[in-house]
């Protein structure tokens, strides 16, 4: 397994270093931070034949999908190729007194 790191230097990198990552072959696309939700989604929508995750971002109804559905992550709610990782931020000190 091939693993690839771009970090963006600026925001307006964002969308560039996704395209660069895609069009060097990744299956899979790794994005960090709600910063970049809308980069991602945009890449999502361009690039169908690849996955996306994206961490600490959740897309909801209204907020990087339409309003008026259920699950965004559904070929209905135009993210079926994106996967949200998010982390309870309660649970990593629980898990460490443990």
């Amino acid at each position: 397994m091939d693993f690839r790191y771009i970090a963006s230097v600026r925001r307006e990198d964002y969308g560039n270093n996704i395209d660069t990552i895609v069009e060097d072959g990744a299956d899979l696309i790794l994005t960090i931070g709600f910063g970049l939700s809308d980069e991602t989604a945009r890449a999502a929508r361009q690039y169908p034949d690849r996955h996306f995750a994206i961490m600490d971002y959740a897309f909801s109804p209204g907020n990087g999908c339409p309003v008026d559905i259920e699950d965004c992550c559904t070929d209905e709610g135009g993210r079926s190729n994106v996967t949200s990782i998010v982390f309870k931020e309660e649970q990593p000190a629980f898990r460490a007194l443990t």
